[in-house]
């Protein structure tokens, strides 16, 4: 009987990158086979979901073409 490991990761940030004219890269890590759901908060309290992006090999980057020049805070998820 062979070990198996089985990658159930919560969805994590790794990086962000400024790619200029208003947009970020963002770096994310989690469970693999399955969709990250992507949100921003300008205030901690109210979300708005950015998209969803699918995640087949355990990191993946998202990138948020629409971040301008307001702060925002990240946030994901997985089902």
């Amino acid at each position: 009987m062979a070990d198996t490991l089985e990658t159930n990761l919560p969805p994590q940030f790794t990086g962000i990158t400024n790619l200029g004219s208003g947009q970020f890269g963002l770096s994310l890590t989690g469970k693999t086979g399955t969709s990250f759901t992507i949100y921003a908060s300008t205030n901690l309290v109210d979300r708005t979901s950015l998209g969803t992006v699918s995640n087949p090999r355990e990191a993946v980057q998202f990138i948020d073409s629409a971040a301008a020049n307001a702060q925002r805070y990240y946030y994901s998820s997985q089902p």
